[in-house]
């Protein structure tokens, strides 16, 4: 269709009946959700990305949790292992003699063997240390006042020893220059965080007067009790 207009001829293109866009009721309802679809994948791609959110305190600590989870699994058969090797007890010797070992002395480290003679000489004065026999073939814990010889037949046998409690020595005689004996005196019970140990309180005689004393509360508690 044309138009007309003044003395100079102008033509004008109209839009024609095919190129008018339809209604909304006559377009194909696919063809609109695909345009829409259009639209929204083109905002989509031209729209920043978001920053990431911090994560929160609470996912930090889950995430660390199970990551030191994970390496503990993968850890545990390895130190299972070791503690298994560790209550091995070999043929172990004597640090001090080298002859057949048949105590061992955490508190001793490194020199944590011992045979029963060296044993008795090392702990007399030693009596709160934790010693373990080896005789059966597995570590044993045993008390302070237990030890271990053998006899002439080569069999290992325990017996029983008095030990005294460690205390400072105090001097209760008047004497100028005291040479005094230790002896075994009253039986005491001594309770740490280790355990309880049956032990001999001490009963000091002095070779110059004979004044026999022990040791009372006070040097007790200077002795750390």
């Amino acid at each position: 269709m044309y138009c007309l207009t003044g003395m100079d001829t102008e033509v004008l293109a109209l839009p024609s009946e095919d190129s008018l866009p339809l209604p909304r009721a006559q377009q194909n309802p696919q063809e609109m959700f695909e345009q829409n679809m259009e639209r929204l994948s083109a905002l989509l791609d031209s729209s920043p990305c978001p920053a990431e959110p911090e994560r929160s305190a609470a996912s930090s600590w889950s995430v660390r949790q199970q990551k030191a989870s994970d390496r503990w699994e993968e850890a545990r058969p390895y130190h299972l292992r070791c503690l298994l090797e560790s209550e091995a007890v070999g043929k172990p010797l004597c640090c001090f003699c080298h002859k057949h070992a048949v105590i061992r002395c955490r508190d001793c480290l490194p020199e944590q063997w011992f045979c029963g003679a060296c044993d008795m000489h090392n702990h007399s004065k030693r009596p709160l240390h934790n010693r373990d026999s080896v005789v059966d073939g597995f570590f044993k814990a045993i008390p302070p006042s237990t030890c271990i010889s053998r006899g002439e037949t080569g069999i290992y046998a325990t017996h029983e020893q008095d030990r005294i409690l460690p205390t400072m020595p105090a001097q209760h005689c008047t004497c100028q220059d005291p040479s005094f004996t230790v002896e075994a005196g009253k039986p005491v019970i001594l309770i740490t965080i280790n355990g309880c140990y049956d032990l001999r309180l001490p009963r000091y005689v002095c070779q110059t007067c004979l004044q026999q004393w022990a040791p009372d509360v006070r040097d007790l508690v200077r002795s750390g009790y």
